[in-house]
C-alpha cells in the first residue's frame, strides 16, 4: 500500500493532468465540439452522465487513497517529534551530568591543593599532592619488615592525618557514587578521567583505606572493584601490602563491557 502512494504521489501531477484532459473531452464532445475526430455516438454508449461514472470511483478511489497518504505522514512526523523530543531530553541528562561532573572534579583538585600537614617546627610544611606522597611514605616505610601489622600501621596514621585523610576519602566516594548512581552508559569512561588525576600516592592510600580501615571496606572497596579502580596501581605496592588477599581480582584490571 505504501508503495502504490509513493507511486501516486510521485505521479500525482500527470494523473490529474490525464483526468482533465479526459473530461475535456468528454465535456466538448457532448456539447458537439469533438476535438479528437472520434465519433462519440452517446445514444449508443449510455447517457452522458454515465460516461462519468468510472472517473468518479476512479476519483473516489484516489481521494481515500490521499487521506490514508495524509494520515500515514502525519502518525510518521509525530514518531520522528517523539525521537527527536528524546534525543534532546538525552543530550540535555548527558550536559547535566557532565556539568555536575566536571565541578566535582574541580572541587575534588581544589581539596587536594588545600591540603596541608606540619611535619614538625624543624620540617617544612607539606601541601598538596606531597603532603599525601609524605602520608603514604611514612606508611611504606613502617610497612616494609616481614610480619608488619599493617592494620594498626594505617590506622595510626590515619588518626594522626584524619581532619585531611576522612574528607578526602568522603568526597573521592561521593563522586564515584555520583558515577555509579547516574543513568550515563559509558560510566567507566567517567571514571578513568576521575582516577588520572590520582597521584600513585593517592592511589595507593585509597587502596589502603579500602583493605585496612573499616569505613573504606564497607563503602568504597566495592566500587573499586566494580571499576577496577586500582588497575594502575604500583605491583610493588600491591606486594608490600599484600593487595591480592585484600580485593577481588576485578580491583586490578579494567571493569567488564556491561559496566562500560
Amino acid at each position: 500500500m505504501l508503495q502504490i502512494l509513493s507511486y501516486l504521489k510521485r505521479y500525482s501531477f500527470a494523473l490529474i493532468a490525464a483526468l482533465a484532459i479526459w473530461i475535456a473531452i468528454i465535456v466538448s464532445s457532448g456539447a458537439g465540439f469533438n476535438p479528437t475526430g472520434v465519433d462519440w455516438n452517446f445514444s449508443n454508449t449510455g447517457s452522458f452522465g454515465d460516461s462519468f461514472g468510472p472517473i468518479s470511483a476512479l476519483m473516489a478511489s484516489l481521494a481515500a487513497l490521499a487521506a490514508f497518504s495524509a494520515l500515514h505522514e502525519q502518525k510518521q512526523e509525530s514518531k520522528n517529534a517523539e525521537l527527536r523530543e528524546a534525543k534532546r531530553e538525552k543530550q540535555d541528562a548527558i550536559r547535566a551530568f557532565e556539568n555536575t561532573f566536571f565541578n566535582l572534579v574541580g572541587f575534588f583538585e581544589k581539596t587536594v591543593s588545600q591540603t596541608d600537614i606540619d611535619r614538625g617546627a624543624s620540617q617544612n610544611m607539606k601541601s598538596g599532592r606531597d603532603a599525601f606522597s609524605h602520608i603514604y611514605k611514612r606508611i611504606e616505610y613502617e610497612s616494609k619488615p616481614y610480619g608488619s601489622d599493617h592494620l594498626n600501621i594505617y590506622n595510626n596514621y590515619f588518626k594522626k592525618y584524619i581532619n585531611d585523610l576522612a574528607h578526602y576519602f568522603r568526597l573521592f566516594y561521593n563522586i564515584i557514587v555520583f558515577i555509579d548512581n547516574s543513568d550515563i552508559k559509558n560510566k567507566y569512561f567517567y571514571i578513568k578521567i576521575f582516577r588520572s588525576l590520582l597521584s600513585d600516592s593517592e592511589l595507593a592510600l585509597i587502596a589502603l583505606n579500602c583493605a585496612f580501615h573499616a569505613e573504606g571496606r564497607k563503602n568504597l572497596k566495592p566500587l573499586v572493584e566494580k571499576y577496577g579502580i586500582l588497575n594502575n596501581l604500583s605491583e610493588n605496592i600491591v606486594e608490600i601490602f599484600k593487595l591480592k588477599q585484600k580485593f577481588k581480582a576485578s580491583a586490578f584490571k579494567s571493569p567488564s563491557a556491561e559496566i562500560t
